[in-house]
């Protein structure tokens, strides 16, 4: 016969090992598990790491732009309709404080965080994805890039 299920996998993880990308090898540190799947499970695991390691008033930004910006950004080019949309919607040029963390998750976006926009103490709720710290030599700038690619890759 050929090879068993159990050898089979042995070489799928040792393969995944040999090849995982350095952010999901700390991933699974953090989960101390194989089981990359984005579930409740999982992510109330990264929600405890994350809510341990960021403090609050961490500056944030956008990752890229945000959805409803890419019709203005990349199709219409309104500068004027875009910014006046600005004034009432979170842009991923803002820059944001961390307040907490949203007890809402929402697969496929992951855990959402309530920020305050620093240019106008407006309050929003976003995907912790869809962020990144606003100093790329922060240390919380890695785990949270770690964090966006579980969420987008897994």
């Amino acid at each position: 016969p050929r090879d068993t299920i159990e050898d089979v996998l042995a070489i799928q993880q040792k393969l995944d090992e040999e090849y995982d990308e350095p952010e999901i090898a700390r991933i699974k540190v953090i989960l101390n598990s194989n089981d990359l799947e984005v579930n409740e499970d999982n992510l109330d695991i990264l929600k405890n790491e994350l809510k341990s390691k960021l403090p609050k008033d961490l500056l944030l930004t956008g990752r890229e732009p945000f959805s409803w910006e890419e019709r203005y950004l990349f199709f219409e080019k309104n500068d004027k309709e875009y910014n006046h949309k600005r004034l009432t919607t979170a842009s991923f040029k803002d820059s944001f404080k961390l307040m907490g963390f949203n007890n809402h998750l929402e697969l496929p976006y992951g855990l959402f965080v309530r920020l305050l926009r620093t240019s106008d103490n407006k309050q929003f709720v976003l995907p912790l994805c869809d962020l990144k710290t606003k100093d790329e030599n922060s240390p919380h700038s890695q785990l949270l890039k770690d964090y966006s690619s579980w969420i987008t890759n897994y």
